[in-house]
């Protein structure tokens, strides 16, 4: 492929950088910062932002250096597996190699007289989940722990009725593929609703703390929910986006009733910015309500779709 243009370091995303006009070919580097440590990549999910006046020009793909394998991901106008042009998912090359390593996007303007401008990249690695996990359907393993909540703990709830209308909170009928939707949340209704429970968990320092509902940073729509927006002491991100010390926040839903169930899931989407060894952000699952199993992350990701099955949970009235 030749000598690249430019290169830029390792990290989760890149800057906005300039694509040569002459031939040569944009290097950048990516690295998908949770993969942990003796794991195999399963799937590899790949988001690039180009502007350019004619798309058609460009040749993109992506590489694994340490490896040797390459996958062309965009070339002059086509799209190759489960790409189009700015993304592409699975890319089966890589199933298999290590997760932790460099991945290298490289981009060309193969005909010359138009220039573009590759504004971002980001990468995230899907791998083969460590230990005796429940199905892991997509999403990011993490890392298996569980939680326990004291007992005697007391459901805190502070909705919030006066800047949103009441969000559904009944359960759908089946679908013509024979799913059924338990609980959909988008905070774009009043929040909390019917089924949540809102704890401040954290040690007795004298302030309450709550997950709740903010225009902060949202994945969709107008609302996504943060942990310290509620409570007696909570406050606005937009002032100050960094978590309180020592708060712990739960946030949980149910009991809801798959007793009757073949197959479940769960799904959400998650952004984190968190101290790495120090702080995490958990999801778990409880047949009880005081003792949950599930994955934590810390460090720093952007928007990452979690999709997890309930395997483990199928036959139980009360999750």
């Amino acid at each position: 492929m030749g000598v690249p243009a430019s290169s830029t370091p390792c990290g989760p995303s890149v800057p906005e950088q300039p694509i040569p006009d002459d031939g040569r070919w944009l290097q950048v580097c990516l690295l998908d910062l949770l993969a942990p440590e003796g794991t195999t990549v399963t799937r590899v999910h790949l988001k690039y932002l180009i502007e350019h006046p004619d798309p058609n020009q460009l040749e993109v793909r992506l590489r694994r250096e340490d490896m040797g394998i390459e996958q062309i991901v965009w070339e002059r106008g086509k799209a190759f597996l489960a790409g189009e042009f700015g993304k592409a998912s699975d890319l089966e090359v890589f199933h298999g190699v290590p997760s932790q390593g460099q991945w290298h996007l490289w981009v060309r303007d193969a005909v010359p007289g138009q220039s573009g401008q590759l504004k971002t990249a980001s990468i995230v690695v899907e791998y083969a989940p460590v230990g005796p996990l429940p199905t892991l359907l997509s999403g990011t393993a993490g890392r298996p722990t569980s939680r326990r909540l004291l007992a005697g703990m007391i459901p805190s709830r502070t909705p919030d009725s006066d800047h949103k209308s009441a969000e559904s909170d009944g359960v759908n009928p089946l679908s013509a593929s024979g799913w059924q939707e338990i609980k959909r949340e988008t905070f774009e209704g009043v929040f909390p609703n019917a089924g949540w429970t809102l704890i401040d968990a954290s040690p007795n320092d004298g302030k309450e703390y709550l997950w709740d509902d903010d225009d902060y940073r949202r994945h969709g729509g107008y609302w996504a929910a943060w942990p310290a927006n509620g409570g007696a002491d909570g406050y606005d991100p937009a002032t100050n986006p960094h978590y309180p010390p020592n708060m712990a926040s739960w946030m949980i839903y149910g009991p809801f009733d798959l007793s009757d169930a073949k197959v479940a899931e769960v799904v959400f989407w998650l952004w984190r910015q968190i101290e790495v060894n120090y702080d995490h952000i958990f999801f778990g699952i409880s047949p009880d309500g005081s003792t949950f199993s599930g994955w934590q992350w810390d460090g720093t990701a952007n928007w990452q779709e979690m999709r997890y099955g309930l395997e483990g949970y199928l036959g139980d009235s009360s999750v």
